[in-house]
């Protein structure tokens, strides 16, 4: 049985890929793989444009909410009663974080570390292309 195994391979032509096969699927891989890029990039940039567009709401915001509450005005007397301030920093200390908008702050790190993220897939993206295409 493995004899005439062997010998029906033996008979039969060596098969030869065309000429061209092998540039062709180079080029279609590569074709694909800048395709891939170029999606990447898109996602990559269109992330750096909406946090850093949402950022500057968020910044907007949070800088509105500072002067309109009691923060600022407490924030105030360290310029114009610094004695008063010295003798009682336990209380204007705590009146500070007492007034602190806490939450605008928080809702302020969300785009600034979306925005952190996509300058970290930009800065990889173009590295392994740098990389890979020398």
């Amino acid at each position: 049985m493995e004899k005439k195994i062997i010998q029906i391979f033996k008979n039969l032509p060596d098969l030869e890929p065309a000429s061209r096969l092998e540039g062709f699927i180079l080029a279609k891989i590569a074709r694909e793989q800048n395709k891939l890029i170029r999606e990447k990039k898109f996602l990559v940039w269109t992330g750096l444009f909406g946090s850093a567009l949402a950022a500057v709401y968020a910044i907007s915001v949070f800088v509105q909410e500072i002067w309109q509450s009691d923060f600022w005005r407490i924030a105030t007397l360290a310029f114009s009663d610094v004695n008063i301030i010295a003798r009682n920093w336990r209380d204007y200390a705590f009146s500070m974080l007492e007034t602190f908008p806490a939450m605008h702050a928080a809702i302020l790190l969300v785009p600034v570390f979306v925005l952190l993220i996509s300058l970290n897939a930009y800065f990889n993206l173009v590295n392994n292309n740098k990389h890979h295409h020398v």
